[in-house]
This record gives C-alpha cells, structure tokens and sequence, in this order.
C-alpha cells in the first residue's frame, strides 16, 4: 500500500525575528547561521518543531541531555556552502543538526534511539559532533 503524502505547512519569519516557537526554541536558535545580506527569512515546519521539542523533552528527561542546535534552516547558498544537498529539508525547515560534541558514544546511542522513534530520518556523525534529524512525512 503507497504511503499518502501530504505537504507539510511551513511558517516564514524575518531573518531577525526573535520568536519563542515551543517553550524552548526560538527563532534565532533556528535561523540560517549564514551571513549573507539576501538572507531575509527563517522557514519553520511547525510539525518538526513540534517533534523537534518532544526529542528535546525525552532527552533532557531520560539523559539530562540539553538539546543544542547546530543548524536548523539554511538558504540554498548556505545549505550548498556546508555541502549540503540539493533540495535540502534544511531548506524547507523541516531538518536540524543537534551538537553532540563532548558526549560519550553509549549516550549519543541512547539519543539516537529516542530521536528515531520521533523523525524520518537519523544521522550521527561522531567525527563531526552532530545528529542529524529530519521529518518531511515524505520518507
């Protein structure tokens, strides 16, 4: 049976906005780390933020792990400066890359167990210090 496929909404903020989306995500902790001046907005899938806030809460609750973002939406010249792909979910707000610097390989494999029972996708990059997550319902 084909999987249904339904676009998710995304909500468009200024670049500078400085706005709560969950109890602890802001907009700036999500915005492009870029520093190009045509860099005006920030995407937000609001059904991966919501996600994005239950990893953080199971985390902190089971692990004392307090969720850092190391990226969270990037334009498309940004996304392909960091060796993004193509056609991204970073783009489309709907993908984050947590810091897991500094954190021992058995807890970083418990967080990667929580964290793919909530998203599509999971990837940990040890070498690199991040997980990343993704949740387009498009998987």
């Amino acid at each position: 049976m084909a999987k249904l496929v339904t676009p998710q909404k995304v909500v468009l903020y200024p670049a500078n906005e400085n706005t709560w989306l969950t109890k602890s995500i802001n907009t700036k902790d999500f915005r492009c780390k870029c520093n190009y001046t045509s860099c005006y907005y920030t995407i937000v899938s609001p059904v991966f933020i919501t996600k994005l806030e239950e990893f953080s809460d199971l985390a902190l609750e089971q692990r004392g792990f307090i969720t850092k973002l190391t990226s969270g939406f990037r334009c498309q010249r940004h996304n392909l400066d960091c060796g993004g792909r193509e056609n991204s979910n970073h783009t489309r707000g709907m993908a984050a890359d947590v810091d897991i610097t500094g954190i021992s390989a058995p807890i970083v494999e418990y967080l990667r167990l929580i964290a793919v029972d909530i998203f599509d996708y999971v990837f940990v990059s040890m070498e690199k210090g991040y997980m990343h997550v993704q949740y387009n319902n498009e998987v």
